[in-house]
């Protein structure tokens, strides 16, 4: 009888879906004023990401773009800024498509105003959470929360 049991408990937890992933905030090699968003996963089930980034928006702005891993997934960057400080971001698509390990996202952090300063600031990542392809809930583990960057102008490219 305890082997059943043991059994049916290793069954139901193979079935709940959570495989253990990292999201990992980082500086961008070769660069100044960016950072990256890098995702490790053991088994690459990832298909949806959602995150916070919270920083003093009276010294800069962010802005998030889409990184090499979320490209090849045919995945998009939305973002909204649900409070002064703090920047929500979507790495999504209307596909089943998973994301690969990689970088999901570049952060570009940029003084305000017409500043001639590269003020230094705090990046901190918060909220993590990823999907699958059903849309079911992944085991995320948010990884280097905070990162002093300095701002740079950054050209539109």
């Amino acid at each position: 009888m305890k082997k059943t049991v043991k059994l049916v408990m290793l069954g139901t937890l193979a079935l709940s879906g959570l495989q253990a992933a990292d999201l990992i905030l980082e500086p961008a090699a070769g660069t100044q004023g960016q950072l990256q968003l890098r995702l490790a996963a053991e088994q690459e089930t990832t298909a949806g990401l959602q995150f916070d980034l919270e920083y003093d928006d009276s010294l800069v702005k962010v802005e998030v773009l889409p990184g090499t891993a979320a490209v090849l997934a045919e995945k998009t960057v939305q973002s909204a800024s649900p409070s002064p400080g703090r920047l929500r971001i979507l790495v999504i698509g209307f596909n089943q498509n998973v994301i690969t390990n990689g970088v999901v996202a570049l952060v570009r952090v940029s003084p305000i105003g017409e500043t001639r300063s590269s003020p230094s600031t705090k990046v901190r990542l918060a909220g993590a959470a990823a999907t699958d392809r059903s849309g079911a809930d992944l085991e995320l583990v948010a990884r280097g929360l905070e990162q002093i960057v300095r701002a740079v102008e950054h050209r539109n490219n």
